[in-house]
C-alpha cells in the first residue's frame, strides 16, 4: 500500500548551512520536524508531537584585509604608477572603510579611503584598485623607499573590522630618475 518507504524506516535529511561570507561567528540552527496539514491517516491528522533537533553552523569566515599585489612593480619611476587591489576577506554587515596612507612624500595614492559595503549575496565585496605614483621631484635624490599601509579606519560599525583588524603594507621604490647638473 503506498509507494513510499515503510513507516519503521529511517529517512534520511540532510541540512546544509548557508554559505553567508560574514564572519558572525557560530548559528544555532533548530529544525523541527511535523506532519504535514492535510494528512488522511486520522491518527496522524490529529495533534503530534513535533520533534525537534538543534543543530550548530561552524562559521568559517574571518574578517581581515586582503591586499594582492602580484602585478605591482617593486621599483617605479617618479613619474610613473603602479597598482595593488584590496578586498576584504568577509562580506562586512556594516560599511567598512579602509585607510590607505604612504609613509613617505616620495609617492602618493590614489585613493586615501576604499569603502566596502555589504553585498548579502553571500559573497565577498568586489576587489578594488589603488593606484601609486612615484612623485618626479626633479631632484637627484638616489632611489627612496615608500611604504603605503592599509588599515581599517576608525569608528567602523561592524564588530568583527572594529576590533584589531591585523593591517596590511606594501613597500616600493622610487627610483630617482633626476641627475645633478648644469
Amino acid at each position: 500500500a503506498g509507494g513510499g518507504p515503510r513507516f519503521d524506516a529511517a529517512q534520511a535529511v540532510t541540512v546544509t548551512a548557508v554559505a553567508d561570507k560574514v564572519d558572525d561567528d557560530d548559528q544555532t540552527c533548530n529544525v523541527t520536524v511535523s506532519v504535514a496539514g492535510g494528512c488522511a491517516d486520522a491518527k496522524y491528522s490529529v495533534p503530534v508531537r513535533a520533534r525537534w533537533v538543534a543543530l550548530t553552523a561552524a562559521d568559517v569566515d574571518t574578517a581581515g584585509i586582503v591586499m594582492d599585489t602580484a602585478g605591482t612593480d617593486a621599483a617605479v619611476a617618479e613619474g610613473h604608477a603602479t597598482t595593488f587591489t584590496l578586498a576584504l576577506a568577509s562580506d562586512p554587515v556594516s560599511a567598512v572603510t579602509l585607510t590607505v596612507v604612504p609613509d613617505s612624500a616620495q609617492c602618493t595614492v590614489s585613493a586615501e579611503t576604499v569603502t566596502f559595503v555589504p553585498t548579502g549575496a553571500g559573497a565577498v565585496p568586489a576587489l578594488q584598485t589603488v593606484t601609486v605614483t612615484a612623485v618626479a621631484d626633479k631632484v637627484d635624490d638616489d632611489d627612496q623607499t615608500c611604504n603605503v599601509t592599509v588599515s581599517v579606519a576608525g569608528g567602523c560599525a561592524d564588530a568583527k573590522y572594529s576590533v584589531p583588524v591585523r593591517a596590511r603594507w606594501v613597500a616600493l621604490t622610487a627610483a630617482d630618475v633626476d641627475t645633478a647638473g648644469i
